[in-house]
């Protein structure tokens, strides 16, 4: 008996509703009209502010991703700039002397294939080695020999011209590669080289200097070949007392 009950209980509420709702669209159809309008309208509403509320949340999440990107890229474009100034820091300590900065024996022999190719009259090598250096750096310590190397790298790029190329081929001892020189230009340059090594007023310490001159004709001659003509004449001036220049001219 009990259940018979609650199941027109449940009936009567939702029989009442809907005999309102006709009596409402009886007697006043347009106000109901008003009403329903209203409650679509802030259904409307209340779906676009969501929505809104869904884009500017998507928005700022893209916003954040953005500006960590760009972080991420900039910070890769720093350590690509790094890696680059890196690759040319290596590449130049390759072919370049620490010390002075002039070319090393590797990068002077590719200069001194190039002047082979660049033809005229000649190509001629200047190997310069310094006298009594040893005695300099332990007399007056290491550090005053490296001030003294530099300033002799100094000057040896002041007296030639900007096409030749100088090299510290180690310790006390340079060359420098003329290209496109006569047999009597190459022993003039190399005189004149030796004069400014062995002025008094060009440096602190007073300088001593022995230098060979070795030249050829190209492209005929050979790179290697001048270049031990020139440290051969370098040696015979050395053995004869120093401060000499000795030519080697085929």
């Amino acid at each position: 008996a009990g259940a018979p009950a609650s199941r027109v209980g449940a009936a009567a509420p939702s029989r009442a509703r809907t005999v309102a709702l006709e009596l409402v669209e009886t007697r006043f159809p347009w106000e109901l009209e008003q009403f329903m309008l209203r409650r679509l309208v802030e259904d409307l509403q209340g779906t676009v502010e969501e929505r809104t509320r869904e884009l500017e949340r998507t928005h700022a999440g893209y916003e954040l991703a953005h500006a960590e990107l760009e972080a991420v890229n900039d910070e890769l474009q720093k350590l690509l700039r790094e890696q680059e100034r890196l690759q040319a820091e290596l590449a130049y300590r390759a072919l370049h002397d620490p010390l002075t900065g002039l070319a090393n024996r590797s990068m002077f022999g590719e200069r001194l294939d190039q002047a082979f190719k660049v033809g005229g009259r000649g190509a001629a090598v200047l190997w310069i080695d310094l006298d009594d250096f040893k005695e300099i750096n332990d007399i007056f310590g290491h550090e005053v020999g490296d001030e003294l190397l530099i300033a002799v790298a100094d000057r040896l790029r002041e007296i030639v011209r900007e096409t030749d190329d100088i090299a510290r081929m180690g310790g006390d001892e340079f060359a420098i590669v003329l290209s496109n020189v006569a047999q009597s230009e190459a022993r003039m340059v190399g005189q004149r080289v030796l004069d400014a090594l062995i002025d008094p007023e060009a440096f602190r310490l007073q300088v001593r200097a022995s230098l060979g001159v070795s030249w050829q004709h190209v492209p005929s001659g050979d790179g290697q070949v001048l270049l031990r003509r020139a440290d051969e004449a370098m040696y015979r001036a050395k053995a004869a007392g120093g401060g000499l220049l000795v030519a080697w001219c085929p």
